[in-house]
């Protein structure tokens, strides 16, 4: 079988350069090179960008305002100086104490000063501090023992207090006019009226209020230094020798009045204050942290029981376990 040969190709093709030669191709040697490939070593070094020039102009943008200082030692704020003995000052605990029985403190003045109060308390005085010991610390406690009682259980009803209470309804909804369709006079559900911002800032201030002084209450429940200023255990003092009533039964008083105002935030049916939940959470946790007497907690231990009920059975809300039932189910009286 023989293959068709092509064509003749022409010589005047349109693409071929004039004048180059057909003959031009690629000739191979007959004897083999070797040739090495390796390039010879580069005697230039080549420039690194330290020794390039600086270009004349930046490329960011300059700011137009100088730049501020990170720190502001002028406008620190100054470190209240500890005293090295505390329990033995005995002015260490008169700017918390004034401050919150002073008839014009704001509802911000009360909760810095039962936070500031707090704080020196926890710092100050240990579980195992003395509580037979007349401690200096105790003075402004001591002199005005019932008229902080008083405070006290004041600022805890603030998260009973209606922050609506008082306050022109003109920003309530007005009723629609009654149609055609039958409907039941009073609508089974309560409309809450919306507040303003000056009723907003007030009702959470009422609610920090009380959970600052329930916060107080947490310490004090539990160290017995703090909280034998108001048990019984104040028929030690001299003062009792001249005077003919029973002081124990007063002060013991003293203690169960806030025991008592402390028990009336979970047993309400509702509070009227933001942070509900929180409110009442914080309540059932003293009720768990408080290491009181027996003889204090025994004219409340029916009020305890309901409250620890409510708080089990998820009446005063359900949060997990940093909730009031988780609180409820660790109560140990």
């Amino acid at each position: 079988m023989t293959l068709l040969t092509p064509p003749h190709t022409r010589l005047d093709k349109e693409n071929r350069r004039p004048g180059r030669s057909i003959s031009a191709r690629v000739a191979w040697s007959q004897v083999n090179e070797y040739h090495s490939v390796t390039s010879p070593p580069c005697t230039r070094k080549l420039a690194t960008s330290v020794t390039k020039e600086r270009p004349l102009r930046s490329i960011l943008k300059q700011a137009s305002y100088p730049i501020l200082p990170l720190l502001f030692p002028e406008n620190e704020r100054e470190v209240t100086p500890e005293p090295s003995n505390p329990l033995s000052d005995l002015h260490y605990l008169d700017g918390p104490v004034n401050k919150i029985l002073a008839p014009c403190s704001s509802l911000a003045d009360l909760i810095e000063a039962y936070s500031i109060l707090t704080a020196r308390l926890r710092a100050a005085v240990q579980e195992n501090t003395d509580s037979d010991c007349s401690w200096p610390l105790f003075q402004p406690l001591r002199k005005r023992r019932t008229a902080f009682v008083g405070a006290v259980v004041r600022d805890l009803e603030r998260a009973l207090v209606d922050p609506m209470e008082g306050s022109d309804k003109s920003g309530c909804p007005v009723p629609e006019p009654p149609s055609v369709l039958p409907s039941p006079e009073k609508s089974p559900r309560k409309k809450r009226c919306g507040m303003d911002e000056e009723q907003v800032k007030y009702a959470r201030d009422l609610a920090t209020v009380s959970h600052a002084v329930i916060k107080l209450l947490g310490l004090v429940f539990t160290l017995p230094a703090v909280y034998s200023l108001f048990d019984g255990s104040f028929r030690q003092i001299s003062f009792s020798l001249f005077f003919p009533i029973d002081l124990a039964r007063f002060v013991d008083q003293d203690l169960g009045s806030m025991v008592t105002q402390a028990l009336a935030i979970p047993l309400a049916p509702e509070l009227p204050t933001p942070n509900a939940r929180k409110t009442c959470a914080l309540a059932i946790w003293l009720l768990q942290t408080q290491r009181l007497p027996a003889d204090v907690l025994a004219p409340a231990k029916d009020r305890i029981t309901y409250a620890l009920r409510r708080a089990v059975e998820g009446e005063l809300g359900k949060e997990g376990k940093k909730g009031a039932v988780s609180d409820g189910l660790r109560v140990s009286l």
